[in-house]
């Protein structure tokens, strides 16, 4: 594999990313909170072959800029599209999940023009009645966030590397960027987690959207965020948004690969060149 990995500057950030190459229509990931952009390593092998995938770290993620205190939405969008710039990309596809997934969902809100299309895996769409994730009424989701990447910077490498191979049956390429990207956080990102943040409403965004969209979504017993309910009311909001649907957590690319993979490339074969 020769991909090249770099950083740039955008947004008054240094952003690093990973690139396959190749004169192809680009792709851009997105992570969630607390991974680093090649925890994409299994889909960009796959995407490869047909596309110029972007894998960039985001603000105070693996070795990306911190944001000094700004994780919002907004200005992730803002990092995405001066990165989008900076490498003169023609609107590629832009992809994400969890906190990948809102950076994605802002960023074909605010800047529709410089877009092909936006794929969303369980992001955080949900009802005003529903809480952000089943079961956690009453619960700050951030805090326990925050606790978790806290106690995965502590703990010994070979002991999180051990601890992710016993209990995620993720594909084990990812595994060791996944343990790294724990290591990489900033601490002003995981300070940031238990701060609550004044943003746009994420219906609203999705209402400005123009683009096509893939809305990946999981099971909430499971742990998913976006509900039968929420995905109704997503394509009600964006007429013609393409809903795929998975038994599975909030992990969907990681607990069910093939399914994923099959309902991405076929949307992509749909709105890019051939």
């Amino acid at each position: 594999m020769k991909w090249q990995q770099a950083t740039l500057q955008a947004n008054g950030l240094h952003i690093f990313f990973t690139r396959t190459g190749g004169d192809k229509p680009p792709v851009v990931l997105n992570h969630g909170a607390t991974d680093n952009g090649l925890c994409w390593l299994p889909v960009a092998e796959q995407l490869a072959t047909d596309y110029d995938v972007l894998m960039p770290d985001a603000r105070g993620h693996g070795r990306s800029s911190s944001g000094n205190g700004r994780y919002d939405s907004v200005s992730r969008a803002e990092d995405l599209i001066a990165f989008i710039n900076a490498l003169n990309l023609k609107k590629p596809v832009i992809m994400g999940h969890s906190m990948g997934a809102q950076t994605t969902l802002f960023t074909a809100a605010l800047y529709p023009k410089q877009i092909a299309a936006a794929i969303l895996e369980d992001p955080l769409l949900h009802l005003a009645e529903e809480d952000v994730l089943s079961g956690m009424q009453g619960k700050d989701v951030g805090k326990m966030i925050q606790a978790n990447a806290q106690k995965s910077k502590k703990t010994h490498t070979f002991v999180l590397r051990a601890f992710a191979r016993k209990n995620f049956g993720w594909p084990r390429n990812e595994l060791k960027h996944w343990v790294q990207s724990k290591k990489q956080l900033s601490d002003d990102f995981i300070q940031s987690l238990s701060a609550g943040r004044d943003e746009p409403d994420a219906w609203e965004m999705l209402a400005k959207v123009s683009a096509p969209v893939l809305l990946i979504t999981g099971s909430r017993e499971k742990g998913a965020i976006v509900s039968f309910a929420a995905a109704e009311k997503a394509q009600s909001v964006h007429k013609g948004l393409q809903v795929a649907h998975f038994d599975t957590g909030h992990n969907i690319r990681r607990e069910n690969f093939e399914g994923y993979m099959h309902a991405v490339k076929a949307f992509l074969r749909r709105v890019t060149p051939a």
